[in-house]
């Protein structure tokens, strides 16, 4: 082994043990193959990607993060918690086609 692979492989293993996820989920091994490919097949925002796949996922009872999207004309931007004030949300994401 090389000693690059050895720093990834141990990087995804510690992030996968703090985040408290299983180690070898497809996620896991699609960062792991990623970091070991070559850069240029990597996306452009591949450090903001790694960032969102190895945030925490949340339990059952945690507050949702906030979060903002922009609706599909581009005209208008909603925030969660300017949107749910105080309220129970419901998010319903799925596809009608």
């Amino acid at each position: 082994m090389t000693l690059r692979f050895r720093r990834v492989l141990a990087l995804v293993l510690l992030a996968g043990l703090a985040s408290g996820c299983r180690l070898f989920e497809p996620s896991t091994a699609f960062f792991l193959k990623m970091e070991l490919g070559p850069k240029e097949d990597r996306p452009k925002t591949w450090d903001y990607v790694k960032h969102l796949g190895m945030r925490r996922v949340p339990s059952v009872g945690d507050a949702a993060p906030d979060f903002t999207v922009t609706t599909m004309d581009g005209t208008t931007a909603i925030t969660r918690s300017d949107f749910q004030a105080g309220r129970p949300l419901v998010l319903i994401l799925a596809s009608f086609s």
